[in-house]
């Protein structure tokens, strides 16, 4: 009795031997039966426990199925089995070089800019295109944007085209504008003897015009007519930004007034820039300019354009007080602002 107990402990305590495969793909150890490698996933062969015989029915199902006895103990080890890995047939198809129609589209225009195919044997042919496409896009081979020619300069931050002609924007400081005595919101009629009917007629002088010629020009202020010399200026020297170019540097000035409009002066001649609102407690609300206003005159400067407006605004220094002329109920009043700082 001792003797088969032991023997039974014997049997239960000895190893069970395992045979044990290598994954075709990863060579991970595997265990026989496993269908596939849970290393990486690789599909392994399939045996004949896995076939289920296709079968036809009459119509009635069958009235129990037993699936494929499964093994209760992994049989005596063998030999280790090492299966060939699954190889896929690569078949050429033109679907995976397929190009849309905007590819296609995008390398005709290509090689149509670059003078036809056959140009491309040339030695140098397509260096010296990119060169080109380089220099054209970044004005040369530093990469900087390229400068338009020098033409003449008037000295006005722009031309608005109204019925009479071409109407100043705002003066540049120390332009030829200004030189003449020119503001925002003259009406330049006519320029070196040619008639001036809107802005594009003032850039299509001014491009014909030689640089530093004194030249005659015709304008409209407050409806009268009036003419001045002045000596154009070259574009290059004023090729600056808006704010440098306005003298917008350092301090600005500060006023505190919004939403502004030119209007016409009811019973005159003048044309003058409606305040649409006044912030509170701001130097132009505390020195006693409201809402509906029409300023006429600031610092002893007509002012006849938003633009002109604003510009002398920002170059007021702060601290200082200046003297507004409004227009206010039909009478004009004279208010004195000390200037806020922008």
């Amino acid at each position: 009795m001792e003797t088969n107990q032991q023997t039974n402990a014997d049997q239960r305590a000895r190893p069970v031997a395992v045979e044990t495969l290598s994954c075709p793909n990863c060579h991970a150890g595997l265990l026989r039966g496993m269908r596939f490698c849970r290393a990486c996933g690789y599909r392994l062969g399939e045996g004949v426990a896995d076939y289920v015989e296709t079968m036809r029915f009459d119509g009635t199902l069958p009235v129990a199925f037993s699936p494929a006895p499964q093994p209760t103990a992994y049989a005596p080890p063998q030999a280790t089995t090492q299966l060939a890995p699954a190889t896929r047939t690569r078949r050429w198809s033109c679907a995976g070089m397929r190009m849309g129609w905007l590819s296609w589209l995008l390398l005709i225009i290509m090689f149509s800019s670059m003078g036809g195919g056959l140009w491309l044997r040339k030695r140098g042919f397509w260096r010296e295109r990119i060169r080109q496409n380089i220099s054209t896009v970044f004005g040369g081979n530093t990469f900087t944007p390229s400068v338009a020619a020098p033409r003449s300069f008037f000295g006005t931050q722009g031309f608005d085209t109204v019925d009479e002609g071409a109407m100043v924007e705002a003066v540049v400081p120390g332009g030829p504008a200004e030189h003449a005595g020119l503001i925002g919101g003259d009406i330049v009629t006519r320029f070196d003897g040619q008639a001036v009917e809107s802005s594009d007629d003032m850039s299509r002088l001014l491009r014909t015009t030689p640089i530093g010629k004194t030249v005659e020009v015709a304008f409209l202020r407050d409806g009268t007519l009036k003419t001045v010399t002045m000596t154009t200026a070259s574009s290059v020297a004023f090729n600056a930004d808006t704010d440098t170019l306005m003298g917008f540097a350092g301090r600005q000035g500060f006023l505190g007034v919004d939403n502004m409009t030119r209007v016409h002066v009811p019973g005159s001649n003048l044309y003058g820039v409606r305040l649409g609102s006044v912030q509170n407690n701001r130097p132009a609300d505390i020195a006693g300019l409201r809402r509906g206003d029409i300023v006429v005159e600031f610092a002893g400067t007509p002012i006849r354009t938003e633009e002109e407006f604003t510009a002398r605004i920002r170059r007021a220094t702060p601290g200082d007080t200046v003297n507004v002329t409004v227009v206010r109920d039909g009478q004009q009043q004279e208010i004195s602002v000390k200037m806020g700082r922008r």
